[in-house]
C-alpha cells in the first residue's frame, strides 16, 4: 500500500451504460470514490430494443435498490416456444413461471431504454455521472491515471474502468499502453478475437394483437428470428450468419439502407401461424442492423485499466446472458477492491495490489464467461438450423425435451453466479438454492469453468438416436439391445462432433492438463487423425446393420463399408500415435489398456474384411459387430471415469503426479499466469525451468482445474480395463442370443460361394468349425 496521499481512492468509470450505471451503484454501496464518464448526452438514449434479467441479475438488483423499480416496467410473458419455419410451434414451456419457482426471481424482459432510465434514476448520487465526455487519451503514471477528453477537460484517479462496450476506447489505450512497455504482450490474434459471425436486425414496435404474450425463436436455414411480444410493445431479433466472419478492423458501417435490404430479404418468412416478419417491420418505431461480435478476450488488465463487459467478453444475445454477465463482473470487481481499500481507508493501493485485484478478478470470469459464451453460441447456432447437427438436434431432440429441460439447464448457471458480497440478502421461497449461500464470500470462487449446460445432452441426445433407431430398425433381426447400444454410439459420435474445432470446443472438452501434449507434433496430428477417423466411423458404423439399408441399397451399403474401415484404421493409427504421450500421471494400466483396444479392433476389421471378400457374410457380421462393441468401450469409459472420479474426490486418499510445465499451460490457457508463485512454489527452480513435479490431489472440481483432471485420470485405466472386459463379453453373449440370424446368414454364404464356384462352398471364410472341434455346419436343402 503506498502512504495517505491529500485525495481518497478514486476510480474513473468509462461508459454510462447498463454494466458503466450499475459501476455507479456497486462503487457507492462499497464507499469507493468515483465518476461515470459518458460520450453521450443522455441516460437512456433511443435506441437498442429489449434486455433479460435474469434472477441472477435480479438479485444484485436487489442489493443496490433497483429491483423495485425494474419490476415496475416489466411484463412477464406467459411462454418461451420454438417455432419451425412455417410458424408452427414444437416446443413450449413455462419459463417464466418455472424460473420464478426455482429462484424466487422472475425473469424481467423490458425496453433497455427503459431500464437504462431505471438505473439513473435510482443512483444515490447523479452528480457522479459526466455526460458529454468523449474520451480521448489515457496517461498512466505510476501512483494514478488522467483521462483527457475531446471537450479539452480531464481527470485524475487511480483505476480506469472499461465499461464502455465491444469498441472500447479504454481497450485501444489499455493495448497501446502494453505495447510500449511490454511489446507482444497483446498478440493480434487476441485483437481479433472478438468475432463477428453473426449480424442481428433488431427493432421494437407496437403491440401485435395476433401473436400471445410469449417469447418465441423461429428457426431457419442460417437465420432466426427471436420475437418478444407484450401488451405493450413487440421486439423483435433477426439474425443473419454472415459468409465469412471478420473482426473489429474490417468491419462495415450498417446503414438505414441495409436495414431496409434485410428486413426485405426476410420479410416473406413466417414468425407464428399468422404473420410474417414483413407485418412488424413496416409498423416500427425503430429498427437497426448491427455486429454481434464473440470472443473472451485472453487479457483483461494492464497496468491502472481494467475492462468489465463487452469490452472483455461478448457473447450473442439469443439467451440474453450478456447485460446479466456484465453485471456479474463489475460485482465482483467491486467485491475485490472493496476488500483491499477497507481494511485501510486512508492509504490508496500500490499498483502492484491493484494489480493482484485485477488478475484476482480476471481469473474469476474467465472460466464463467467461456461456460456462458458456449451455452449462448449453442442456442444461436441451433435456432439458425448452423449446419447438420444443429438442424437434427431443432428438428429431432428439441421437440422431445421435458418442458422443464430450459429451466433446469439454465438454473445451472444462473445459481452458479456472484453477487456483492458485503450486503446481505433476505431470500423468498424458492426451490433451487444458490451455490453461495452458505458462503459469505462468494468472490473467492471460481464460479463456473469447464463444460456448461449444453441443454443437450449426451446422454439425452443418445436415447433420442436410440429410440428413432428402434423406429428405423424394430422390422428386421436386429433386436432391441443392438438398437439401444447403436443409439448410444451415435449419440456419442453426435455430441464429440464438436472436437473438430481442434483449437476451441475439444480444447475446452478434454480433461483438463492433456491438451499440454496433444497442442503440438506428432500427438496432435495423432489426435486429429484419431478424431477425423472415430467420429465419422461411429455413426456410420451403425448404418451398415441397417435392414432397409441393407436390402434395398446395396451399393451404398458396400460403399460404406469399405469408408467405415478406413475411417476406423486411420482412427486406429492416430490412437497408436499418442500413445505414451510422457504425462507423469500415465500409468501403464491407462496404456496397456488402449493398446489393446486398438489391437482387438484392428483384428476385427481384418477379420471382418477377410470374411466378407470370402463371401462368408455370417462372420463378416459377427466381425463388425465385434468391432463395433470394442469401438463402444471408450463410451463406457467415460460414463465410468466420471462416476469414479466423484467417488474418489468424496474418499479424498488419492493422489497423482503433475510436472510444473502441464500446470502453468494448464493456467495460461484460462488467461490466469503467476499461479506457480502462490500455490506451486516448489516448482520454482534455480535454473529458471519448470521440469520439475508436484503432486496434485484427485478433487472433482471444476474450479481447481488440475484436481479435476487428477480426479478424471485416476480412474481412467480402471475404468478403460473393465469397459473392455463389459464389451467384449457382452458382445459374445449377444452373438450367443442370435442363432437365428448367424444360421441364415450362413445359409446365405453357402448360396453365394457355390454360385461364384467355391469348391467348398459355406466354409469359404474363417468359419469356427474350420479351426475348431465344432460340428460341421449342414446348409439347408430347398
Amino acid at each position: 500500500m503506498t502512504a495517505t496521499s491529500d485525495r481518497p481512492f478514486r476510480v474513473i468509470v468509462v461508459g454510462g451504460g447498463i454494466t458503466g450505471l450499475t459501476a455507479s451503484h456497486t462503487l457507492s454501496k462499497a464507499g469507493i470514490d468515483h465518476i461515470v464518464v459518458e460520450s453521450g448526452s443522455e441516460a437512456a438514449p433511443p435506441s437498442g430494443a429489449s434486455i433479460a434479467i435474469y434472477p441472477h441479475g435480479a438479485r444484485i438488483l436487489e442489493q443496490i435498490d433497483c429491483l423495485e423499480a425494474s419490476k415496475a416496467i416489466n411484463i412477464p410473458c406467459d411462454r418461451f416456444v420454438h417455432r419451425m419455419p412455417n410458424g408452427k410451434v414444437i416446443f413450449s414451456t413455462k419459463l417464466w413461471e418455472e424460473v420464478k419457482e426455482n429462484h424466487g426471481y422472475e425473469i424481467m424482459l423490458v425496453e433497455r431504454r427503459k431500464f437504462l432510465q431505471v438505473l439513473y434514476d435510482c443512483l444515490p448520487d447523479k452528480s457522479k455521472i459526466r455526460f458529454g465526455k468523449k474520451v480521448r487519451s489515457i496517461t498512466e503514471t505510476y501512483d494514478g491515471v488522467e483521462v483527457f477528453f475531446a471537450d479539452g477537460t480531464s481527470e485524475k484517479g487511480d483505476i480506469v474502468i472499461g465499461c464502455d462496450g465491444v469498441h472500447s476506447k479504454v481497450r485501444e489505450m489499455m493495448w497501446e499502453n502494453a505495447g510500449k512497455v511490454s511489446p507482444g504482450f497483446i498478440t493480434t490474434a487476441e485483437k481479433k478475437s472478438e468475432c463477428t459471425t453473426w449480424t442481428c436486425l433488431l427493432g421494437m414496435g407496437p403491440p401485435e394483437p395476433e401473436l400471445p404474450l410469449e417469447l418465441s425463436g423461429v428457426h431457419n436455414d442460417k437465420t432466426s428470428f427471436l420475437i418478444a411480444s407484450r401488451p405493450d410493445v413487440t421486439f423483435y431479433f433477426t439474425f443473419f450468419k454472415v459468409p465469412k466472419p471478420y473482426s473489429q478492423y474490417t468491419r462495415p458501417r450498417w446503414t438505414e439502407e441495409d436495414a431496409n435490404k434485410a428486413a426485405a430479404s426476410v420479410a416473406d418468412r413466417p414468425i407464428s401461424e399468422s404473420l410474417v416478419f414483413g407485418d412488424l417491420w413496416k409498423k416500427r418505431f425503430r429498427g437497426q442492423i448491427v455486429d454481434l461480435e464473440e470472443g473472451i478476450l485472453e487479457h483483461w488488465h494492464f497496468g491502472r485499466m481494467v475492462l468489465v463487459g463487452d469490452s472483455a467478453h461478448k457473447i450473442t444475445p439469443n439467451i440474453a446472458l450478456g447485460g446479466n454477465s456484465g453485471i456479474e463482473s463489475i460485482s465482483v470487481l467491486t467485491n475485490l477492491l472493496r476488500a483491499l481499500i477497507a481494511p485501510h481507508p486512508n492509504v490508496r493501493p500500490s499498483r502492484a495490489a491493484l494489480n493482484d485485484v485485477f488478475q484476482k478478478y480476471q481469473e474469476i470470469r474467465i472460466p464463467r464467461m467461456h461456460q456462458i459464451s458456449q451455452y449462448s453460441n449453442l442456442i444461436t447456432r441451433v435456432q439458425a438450423w448452423d449446419g447438420y447437427l444443429m438442424k437434427f438436434i431443432a428438428l429431432y431432440v428439441l421437440p422431445y425435451q421435458p418442458a422443464d429441460k430450459v429451466s433446469k439447464d439454465m438454473a445451472k448457471i444462473m445459481k452458479a453466479a456472484p453477487k456483492l458480497d458485503f450486503i446481505p440478502i433476505r431470500y423468498g421461497p424458492k426451490k433451487i438454492r444458490w451455490d453461495d449461500e452458505d458462503s459469505p464470500s462468494p468472490t473467492a470462487k471460481n464460479n463456473g469453468g469447464g463444460k456448461g449446460p449444453q441443454g443437450l445432452t449426451l446422454s439425452f441426445l443418445g436415447v433420442v438416436i436410440a429410440l428413432v433407431s428402434v423406429i428405423v430398425m424394430n422390422y428386421g433381426a436386429i433386436e432391441v439391445e443392438i438398437v439401444i447400444f447403436a443409439g448410444a454410439m451415435v449419440g456419442f459420435c453426435l455430441a464429440r462432433l464438436e472436437d473438430f474445432d481442434y483449437s476451441g470446443r475439444f480444447a475446452a472438452n478434454i480433461s483438463p492438463g492433456y491438451m499440454y501434449f496433444y497442442r503440438s507434433g506428432h500427438y496432435k496430428v495423432g489426435m486429429i487423425m484419431h478424431l477425423t477417423g472415430c467420429l465419422p466411423a461411429g455413426i456410420l458404423m451403425v448404418l451398415q446393420f441397417v435392414p432397409t439399408i441393407r436390402h434395398n441399397f446395396l451399393i451404398f451399403h458396400r460403399i460404406n463399408g469399405y469408408l467405415v474401415l478406413i475411417l476406423l484404421i486411420l482412427c486406429n493409427v492416430g490412437a497408436m500415435m499418442i500413445l505414451g504421450h510422457g504425462s507423469p500421471g500415465e500409468r501403464v494400466d491407462i496404456g496397456t489398456g488402449e493398446a489393446l483396444l486398438c489391437l482387438m479392433t484392428t483384428v476385427g476389421i481384418i477379420m471382418a474384411y477377410g470374411n466378407i471378400k470370402r463371401l462368408q457374410v455370417d462372420q463378416h457380421r459377427a466381425w463388425m459387430l465385434r468391432t463395433m462393441f470394442y469401438y463402444g468401450a471408450i463410451v463406457s469409459t467415460h460414463v465410468l471415469v466420471l462416476l469414479s472420479a466423484m467417488c474418489i474426490s468424496r474418499l479424498g486418499k488419492y493422489y497423482t503426479v503433475w510436472t510444473c510445465d502441464e500446470i502453468d499451460y494448464l493456467y495460461n490457457s484460462f488467461g490466469i499466469s503467476g499461479i506457480l508463485e502462490s500455490k506451486y512454489p516448489q516448482c520454482l527452480v534455480a535454473n529458471g525451468t519448470l521440469d520439475n513435479y508436484v503432486v496434485v490431489k484427485a478433487i472433482f472440481n471444476k474450479t481447481i482445474p488440475e484436481s479435476f483432471g487428477a480426479s478424471l485420470e485416476m480412474p481412467f485405466g480402471i475404468a478403460l480395463w473393465l469397459s473392455i472386459f463389459m464389451h467384449g463379453v457382452g458382445v459374445e453373449i449377444y452373438l450367443n442370443l442370435t442363432p437365428k440370424e448367424s444360421q441364415r446368414l450362413r445359409q446365405v454364404s453357402y448360396e453365394k460361394q457355390l454360385e461364384a464356384g467355391y469348391k467348398n462352398p459355406g466354409f469359404g471364410g474363417w468359419t469356427v468349425d474350420r479351426f475348431g472341434d465344432a460340428e460341421p455346419w449342414k446348409p439347408r436343402t430347398k
